[in-house]
């Protein structure tokens, strides 16, 4: 173990996040690996379309690709990713060590879990993204009915002007910015507001991913 100088915090390095890395393409305008993002709208927002987009844009590429649904033997939205489907909360020895992994979490009953569901939902955005090396996709219609403590383990939350308004007055407070204002810059019910918690040094604010608020498409190419 290296010494300590007296006043000086000493850098180790995890071995368990050695893997950790930004997107190699658009660095600290991507998402991380590994990232844990909240998707949220109503009904035919674009949820999927979202997770997707930020599933296949990655760079480098996901080794492996894991939809834990509610009914998995009963969609075919995710063939063309070539996921492998699951219909329970995976565990930690699901993600090979030395790949990178992602998990997309669709139509799962966040509200009804039993408390040893919900504890197991907290470690998988806990311990198991970040030590297991797994980035986390979470698709729901109720932001409300994600608990605080996977909400505040999030790198990224990707709202959808559809949201409530109980979750708007939430969304502001917890952000320091006013989503029914930010609202206003969504044209359609497919437009959305990404809000960067990741602390990468890229913008806090975006539209639609990867568009800074505040810039023009021009500005960011």
């Amino acid at each position: 173990m290296p010494a300590s100088s007296g006043g000086v915090v000493c850098k180790w390095s995890n071995k368990d996040k050695e893997d950790h890395h930004l997107d190699k393409k658009r660095g600290p305008l991507g998402f991380a690996y590994p990232s844990r993002v909240i998707i949220c709208g109503k009904l035919n927002c674009g949820k999927g379309v979202t997770a997707m987009n930020i599933a296949c844009t990655a760079h480098p590429a996901y080794d492996t690709v894991m939809v834990w649904h509610y009914a998995p033997e009963h969609t075919q939205e995710w063939a063309d990713m070539d996921a492998k489907m699951v219909g329970e909360c995976p565990k930690i020895e699901d993600f090979p060590k030395g790949k990178k992994n992602l998990l997309i979490i669709d139509d799962v009953d966040l509200i009804n879990m039993t408390r040893k569901e919900r504890g197991d939902l907290d470690r998988l955005f806990g311990y198991i993204s970040t030590h297991a090396s797994c980035s986390i996709l979470l698709c729901t219609q109720d932001f409300a009915s994600v608990p605080i403590s996977v909400r505040r383990k999030c790198t990224h939350w990707v709202l959808f002007p559809s949201v409530d308004y109980s979750a708007n007055r939430h969304v502001s407070m917890a952000t320091g910015h006013n989503f029914k204002e930010l609202a206003k810059l969504c044209k359609t019910k497919h437009d959305s507001i990404c809000f960067d918690m990741s602390g990468n040094g890229g913008p806090e604010l975006r539209l639609n991913l990867y568009l800074p608020i505040g810039q023009s498409n021009d500005d960011e190419e």
